[in-house]
């Protein structure tokens, strides 16, 4: 799956985002659930549309997305082939960019709108669910919540 597209902001240097649009805003903009960054214009050098491998579904690129948007469309690939494959009884490895990351543990855990903006994801370092039958997951053997992200 790709990253989410996060718009104008696409190539930009994150410092010097911030000294244009503030902390807060940039920080809305790369956390909250709702908030997409302003849109891509088609003429930006890196329009995903320049890539060979989109010619086929320019019309489908958003020009920015917010992670809510990441989530509706993450969820395809899980109730298509994240959760079959779990439900098959096999142990998967879901290696990805931190915001559909942040969709799944988003469903996962049940982490409300108004709270995924605090999830911070921790770099190179996995984090492992054992799930149910109804693949939420189960407790820590020793009832302890992950160090990295406050959850598990």
């Amino acid at each position: 799956m790709n990253e989410r597209s996060y718009g104008e902001l696409v190539g930009k240097n994150k410092k010097e985002t911030v000294k244009v649009h503030g902390k807060d805003q940039v920080k809305r903009w790369r956390r909250s659930y709702d908030e997409p960054p302003p849109p891509m214009c088609d003429q930006h050098k890196y329009h995903p549309a320049r890539d060979p491998r989109y010619r086929s579904m320019k019309h489908l690129i958003p020009k920015s997305e917010s992670l809510k948007d990441t989530k509706d469309r993450s969820r395809v690939y899980w109730d298509e082939v994240i959760a079959p494959e779990l439900k098959d009884g096999k142990t998967l490895l879901i290696v990805g960019h931190e915001n559909n990351l942040r969709s799944l543990i988003m469903r996962l855990e049940d982490i409300p709108e108004e709270e995924i903006i605090n999830l911070c994801l921790p770099r190179a370092v996995p984090l492992a669910y054992r799930l149910d039958e109804n693949l939420k997951p189960m407790d820590r053997p020793d009832g302890k919540l992950d160090e990295a992200t406050g959850y598990l």
